[in-house]
Formats: structure tokens, C-alpha cells, sequence
């Protein structure tokens, strides 16, 4: 697909079931203002989503930029994060 590309989350420590659902939660929420989507793996220490924004009008940079705001107001429960393609 033209309009994907790979997201992975490292978290700073092994979350509980309900951290984890909370964070994919907001993970998900954040997609969707933006009208993307995406999924995959995720565990307890990380996440590995192909991010589809196929149906959004932005660009991979501006879809990126989004996500990176994201992930960086998350500083207490992310510990790295980076994008790349397939």
C-alpha cells in the first residue's frame, strides 16, 4: 500500500493490562482525528502498528508529525518510538 508505514513504541517499563488498553485507547483516538488507522503487535513492552493513512488528506510527514506529538506528551509511559517503512 502506498499510503502505510510502520510505527513502533518502546515503553519505558512492562505495563498492566489496563495501562495497555488505555494506551492503545488513546493510540487508536489519535488515528481516527486524524482519519487513519492502524494495527498489529503489541505486548507488554511495546507496540508495532502499520499505520494506514490512506483515507486522510495529509501527507506522511504531517501523519508522522501528528503521531510524534502524540507519542511525546506520552514521555512518562513512552520511551522511544520511530517510524520506517516496509
Amino acid at each position: 500500500m502506498q499510503h502505510e508505514f510502520v510505527l513502533k513504541v518502546s515503553f519505558r517499563q512492562a505495563m498492566t493490562g489496563p495501562e495497555q488498553n488505555m494506551f492503545w485507547n488513546s493510540m487508536s483516538n489519535c488515528l481516527k482525528n486524524i482519519s487513519a488507522y492502524g494495527g498489529g503487535s503489541q505486548d507488554v513492552f511495546s507496540l508495532n502498528w502499520n499505520i494506514d493513512y490512506s483515507r486522510t488528506s495529509l501527507d506522511e510527514f504531517s501523519v508522522k508529525k501528528h503521531i510524534a506529538t502524540f507519542l511525546e506528551q506520552q514521555f512518562d509511559i513512552v520511551g522511544d518510538f520511530s517510524f520506517y517503512k516496509k
